[in-house]
């Protein structure tokens, strides 16, 4: 089935960044340019949305982190919007970026609404995803009826990386599986964290682990290691009755 290019949501995806405090590499990587040459890629895209899943700061929330984005960020004509993840500080990239909409119980979770589609974007900064942030988004999107997208930084499953499922992953997860599992016009499920590019079956929903800007690392190593120096981005396409996704690799 065709559609015209204005019924598909066409959304872009930009994870773990980690931008240092300065111009000095991370990890002995330009994660500067690698940001900007990824940022360029999808300026030239046709996207409604670009979305920013945590991990922008390189360690620990780094002000001037948020600094550089928001001025790579000034001349960007086009919504855009970001989650945290746990090398963030949530208080101060919302400061930084001058993010709306606030941070409520200590976290930042929201909603958006894009063309008639509903957007949600939950806070697993630490680690885990609030009983609140669950209990809001299991009752928001129990009152829409078309289905509903989620972001999340941390994948809300064992993703069969072995590095970061035996140190990294999230620590609630079945209290979020459970919570997920009940959302029936929940089917695509968009993250980060990794450092991979993966598509993990839970239950009946898909979960995207998309790659980062800064480097990649070896799914079937038990150590860190790290598998690609390339930086990428995932494209989500998605039409009232269908989802498509690529990930492009610089």
């Amino acid at each position: 089935m065709s559609h015209s290019s204005s019924t598909i949501l066409r959304i872009a995806q930009i994870s773990d960044t980690h931008i240092g405090d300065t111009h000095a590499f991370v990890q002995g990587i330009d994660v500067r340019n690698n940001f900007l040459r990824v940022l360029k890629t999808v300026k030239e895209e046709t996207v409604d949305l670009l979305v920013f899943s945590g991990d922008l700061a390189a360690y620990q929330g780094e002000r001037g982190a948020y600094q550089f984005i928001a001025e790579a960020m000034r001349d960007y004509e086009l919504p855009w919007c970001c989650i945290s993840g746990n090398h963030d500080i949530t208080s101060e990239m919302v400061k930084g970026l001058n993010l709306t909409p606030p941070i409520k119980n200590d976290s930042y979770y929201y909603q958006l609404k894009i063309k008639e589609r509903s957007l949600f974007f939950l806070d697993s900064s630490p680690g885990v995803v609030s009983t609140s942030q669950l209990l809001w988004f299991k009752e928001e999107a129990s009152c829409i009826k078309e289905d509903v997208l989620l972001f999340v930084h941390h994948p809300p499953c064992l993703c069969h990386h072995r590095f970061m499922d035996a140190h990294y992953s999230m620590r609630n997860r079945d209290e979020v599986q459970k919570t997920l599992n009940e959302v029936e016009n929940l089917h695509h499920i968009f993250t980060g964290h990794y450092h991979a590019d993966m598509i993990v079956l839970m239950g009946d929903k898909n979960v995207y682990v998309t790659p980062s800007t800064q480097m990649q690392l070896d799914c079937d190593s038990v150590d860190f290691k790290i598998a690609s120096l390339q930086p990428a981005w995932r494209l989500i396409e998605w039409a009232k009755d269908s989802l498509k996704t690529s990930v492009h690799f610089l």
